[in-house]
């Protein structure tokens, strides 16, 4: 027994870890775009994820969540999820984006 990490580990954002998860939003709508259909998936939404501020916006935002993925210490995933209202006044969630890098 000791103070050894998990292998695997996800938490909510960090200032520090947004340049990374940065880089790996930028990897996902590549990945999107260059699938079939890609650019029809790509809405008015996933284009304001690629705004440079956006992951910084959303970080500071009570209504959204940016996370990321670790495996062996290493930063290989993101998700983002924000919160809205439904047309019956209720709160819901709705998860923007889940990536993970290839061979992680």
């Amino acid at each position: 027994m000791g103070g050894t990490e998990p292998l695997e580990a996800a938490r909510p954002a960090r200032p520090e870890d947004l340049p990374r998860l940065a880089d790996l939003l930028a990897e996902a709508l590549d990945a999107i775009a260059a699938a079939r259909g890609g650019r029809e998936l790509l809405d008015e939404e996933a284009a304001a994820l690629s705004d440079p501020g956006a992951l910084r916006r959303l970080h500071r935002a009570r209504d959204a969540l940016v996370a990321g993925g670790w495996y062996e210490g290493t930063l290989v995933g993101l998700a983002v999820a924000h919160v809205t209202p439904s047309r019956s006044g209720a709160r819901r969630g709705v998860v923007d984006l889940v990536y993970v890098e290839p061979g992680a």
